[in-house]
C-alpha cells in the first residue's frame, strides 16, 4: 500500500506539474490571443474609419456626377437650340437661293413667271442636296401651273417651294 501511495503521490505530483505546465502554456496562448484580438480590434476600427471616409468621398463624387449630368443636359439643350437655329437659317438660305435662281432665270424671256423651258433650266440649277426631293415633288411643271396659263407665277412658285421645303424637312 505504501508503494501504491508513493506511486500515487508521484503520479499526482507529475500530473500537477504537467497541469501547471499546460496552464502556463494556455495562459501564454491566451495572452497572445488577447493581444491578437486587441490588434484585430484596432485594425477593424481603422478599417471602419477608412470605410466612413470612403463613404463620404463616394457621396461627394455622386454629387459631382449629378452636377455634371445637369451640365451635360444643359449642354444638350443648348446644342439642340443651336442646331435648330442653324437648321432654320439653312432652310431660309436654301429657300432664298432657290428664289434667286428662279429670279435669274425668270426674266430670260423678258416675261414674268417661269415658262416650261425656264422651269427646266431652273431644275438643272437646283443645288445637289435638294435635287432628289425637289424632283420628287416639283418635277411636273403642269402640277404647279395651277391656272394652266403655261407660266408658274410667283404665288405658284412659292407654293411649290413650300411643298419642297416641307418634304425636305427644311
Amino acid at each position: 500500500d505504501e508503494r501504491e501511495a508513493v506511486v500515487s503521490t508521484q503520479s499526482t505530483g507529475e500530473n500537477n506539474r504537467v497541469l501547471q505546465e499546460n496552464t502556463e502554456k494556455l495562459e501564454a496562448t491566451n495572452n497572445q490571443l488577447s493581444s491578437s484580438v486587441a490588434d484585430l480590434e484596432a485594425q477593424a476600427k481603422k478599417f471602419k474609419e477608412v470605410y466612413e471616409k470612403l463613404k463620404k468621398e463616394n457621396e461627394k463624387l455622386a454629387e459631382v456626377r449629378d452636377q455634371m449630368q445637369e451640365q451635360l443636359n444643359g449642354f444638350k439643350k443648348l446644342q439642340e437650340a443651336i442646331f435648330s437655329q442653324l437648321n432654320e437659317k439653312m432652310r431660309a438660305m436654301d429657300r432664298s437661293l432657290l428664289e434667286k435662281i428662279a429670279a435669274d432665270i425668270e426674266m430670260m424671256d423678258a416675261e414674268q413667271g417661269l415658262s416650261p423651258e425656264e422651269f427646266d433650266k431652273f431644275l438643272k440649277r437646283v443645288p445637289t442636296h435638294l435635287k432628289d426631293k425637289f424632283h420628287k415633288i416639283a418635277d411636273n411643271f403642269h402640277q404647279f401651273d395651277q391656272n394652266q396659263d403655261h407660266v408658274i407665277d410667283s404665288d405658284e412658285f412659292g407654293a411649290m417651294l413650300d411643298q419642297v421645303m416641307k418634304e425636305e424637312g427644311l
